[in-house]
């Protein structure tokens, strides 16, 4: 493995955080190319800047951070032969600002904890396979803005695949995430946090599944498009899950959607969607707490449009709403509680050929 001097040399000025040693994309590509394995090491801060020229780089890359490392790319435009991969431990990252870096695949492998992965206006473009993010515990990913005539932040031609351990901070803001054969955002550990804000998630020809078995897991999302052909799935089965969308526009494709957080414990499970359009293949199903006690499950001012169940429920204790909805259903239409919760269905629109609303 090669170590580059440039890094090296500069660990005696790492003790601030805000500097980094200024280095090339021909210096990086050159790196790259003639480096054992196409293997480079970073043992302290770097930054890459370039405010004019593509530079394509004959090989593949990999990147290994040491502690407290990382690589800003500001400007950058870099095509890559064979795969990239960002491979740190703990306290490393990958910071890019209105940067292009295509590569047949992009791995950012950050296992370690503390680790951050951002994308500024920028776009990851996996030209054959996936792109994958793959955060260690306590760690952040920041996927913010388009940048110009881009269209999307993250584009694979393969899927598309976010993961965390521990706590995972997620925010997709201003852009569009795209994986043709899937998007998949999973966070293992205790918390999941992901918040996504006027931006769209499309796979093309694959399932969108977002899952959080922790303990606390949150999905925020206001204003965007999900599609997927193949199914769209929001599983947070951890004791306090929270799933809230407004104004969003929702295609399942040939599959189901599902928006389900399954318990509810200290703070009662919800999921609620407000505003927004669905359409699915299959069924349509919004539940919290089936599995617990309490929750709220709620469909309320929306249109849907499914060729199987339109469902929404809640758990024996909880409270389940489904109001100012236009629903057509080939099927079934039902709003469902326990015996001692709290069902509430009206001025709703149905079509279908036959209903169940908060029957006794």
């Amino acid at each position: 493995m090669k170590i580059m001097k440039l890094a090296t040399l500069g660990a005696s000025l790492a003790a601030s955080a805000a500097l980094a040693i200024d280095v090339s994309p021909q210096q990086l590509k050159s790196l790259c190319e003639t480096s054992p394995m196409n293997t480079v090491a970073v043992n302290s801060p770097i930054k890459v800047s370039n405010f004019s020229t593509r530079v394509n780089v004959t090989t593949g890359c990999r990147i290994v951070f040491g502690f407290d490392a990382r690589l800003e790319g500001d400007s950058i435009n870099m095509g890559f032969a064979g795969p990239v991969v960002f491979q740190g431990g703990l306290k490393s990252g990958v910071i890019l600002t209105k940067a292009l870096i295509e590569a047949p695949s992009v791995t950012f492998d950050l296992a370690g904890g503390e680790n951050i992965v951002s994308l500024g206006e920028s776009t990851v473009r996996a030209t054959t396979g996936n792109v994958v993010i793959a955060a260690g515990p306590i760690s952040q990913v920041a996927i913010i803005s388009r940048f110009a005539t881009r269209t999307q932040a993250i584009l694979a031609a393969g899927s598309v695949q976010i993961s965390g351990a521990g706590k995972l901070d997620a925010q997709i803001a201003e852009t569009t995430v795209q994986g043709n054969a899937g998007i998949s955002i999973n966070a293992s550990g205790e918390e999941l946090t992901l918040a996504i804000g006027g931006s769209n998630l499309i796979a093309t020809n694959g399932p969108i599944a977002i899952t959080g078995p922790g303990r606390q897991a949150t999905f925020d999302y206001a204003r965007g498009i999900m599609r997927a052909g193949n199914g769209v799935t929001v599983n947070l089965s951890g004791s306090e899950g929270q799933i809230a969308m407004q104004n969003v526009t929702v295609n399942a494709g040939l599959g189901s959607a599902s928006f389900i957080t399954a318990l509810g414990g200290a703070r009662p499970a919800k999921s609620v969607i407000v505003s927004s359009n669905i359409t699915s293949g299959g069924s349509v199903t919004v539940q919290a707490s089936n599995a617990g006690q309490s929750g709220e499950a709620a469909l309320e001012s929306s249109r849907v449009t499914a060729t199987g169940d339109v469902v929404v429920r809640s758990g024996p204790l909880g409270t389940t709403n489904m109001k100012l909805n236009t629903v057509r259903s080939s099927t079934l239409v039902g709003a469902y509680t326990g015996p001692s919760g709290s069902c509430t269905a009206e001025g709703n629109t149905i079509v279908s050929p036959a209903r169940q609303l908060c029957l006794p």
